[in-house]
């Protein structure tokens, strides 16, 4: 046989092959001519679990930053401030008085602003020596509020100052930028005393008078004469104030 009349032939066979294949009837398949494919069960996927590197986990899991707590002034009772002391039982009894009852009034305000920055609560008598905590109060000098702050240092935390407004005279607010204020002025001396100097008197005095001293400590600093008169008595006054707060505050507000 020729080769061209063999490849018809194979052509032939293979034509009748494919035309014998079995084809499901239509009642079966639904579909004439072509079967439906085989609906199986879907078989269940074990989710497939990643183990993450330890490195990786520890990476993506940052703990919360937590502020220091910072610790409480020492009320210490030397002779300068047994002298405010004096001056006070003396003549500002009726003025101490009156200013923890106007603190109570403002507490919850201020106690939430100093938790906030952990300031502790002894740092309340800054606005008693300050201001008696009388939210109108105006120095001679132009400082204004609770905390007597100054346009610049207000201004510096946020405090808006303007024909129309001013946050020093608001509690909430003339409250949150002071805890601030005090809290970033022991991290600067990481000493109250010095803070408070600083809250007086400056920090670029308080630096000086360090500078000159030889010394960090407030208490040396003031009998050198470093400091000025103001500042000098300003610590131990705000030492005694805290101390007589303390007694008359209640336990609920201690």
């Amino acid at each position: 046989m020729s080769t061209p009349l063999r490849v018809v032939t194979v052509l032939a066979i293979l034509s009748v092959t494919v035309s014998c294949v079995y084809q499901p009837p239509s009642w079966l398949t639904g579909v004439v001519g072509r079967p439906d494919p085989i609906k199986r069960k879907p078989v269940p996927v074990k989710a497939e679990t990643k183990t993450v590197p330890a490195a990786v986990a520890t990476t993506k899991v940052t703990p919360p930053i937590e502020e220091p707590r910072l610790p409480a002034p020492t009320l210490v009772r030397n002779r300068e401030v047994e002298a405010e002391l004096a001056i006070y039982n003396r003549n500002g009894a009726k003025f101490i008085s009156t200013s923890v009852e106007k603190l109570k009034v403002h507490y919850p305000v201020i106690s939430e602003a100093f938790a906030k920055e952990s300031i502790p609560k002894e740092l309340m008598a800054v606005a008693i020596i300050e201001s008696g905590v009388n939210p109108e109060a105006r120095s001679i000098s132009g400082a204004m509020g609770i905390w007597q702050f100054m346009k610049g240092t207000a201004r510096l935390y946020g405090l808006t100052i303007s024909w129309a407004k001013d946050d020093r005279k608001d509690p909430h607010l003339s409250s949150r930028a002071a805890a601030q204020h005090l809290r970033d002025l022991y991290f600067a001396y990481d000493d109250w005393y010095l803070a408070l100097a600083a809250y007086n008197l400056g920090a670029a005095g308080v630096d000086r008078a360090i500078e000159q001293g030889k010394t960090r400590d407030f208490w040396e600093l003031s009998r050198k004469g470093l400091i000025r008169e103001q500042t000098k008595r300003y610590v131990p006054k705000f030492i005694a104030a805290a101390i007589l707060m303390n007694e008359q505050l209640s336990n609920e507000y201690t």
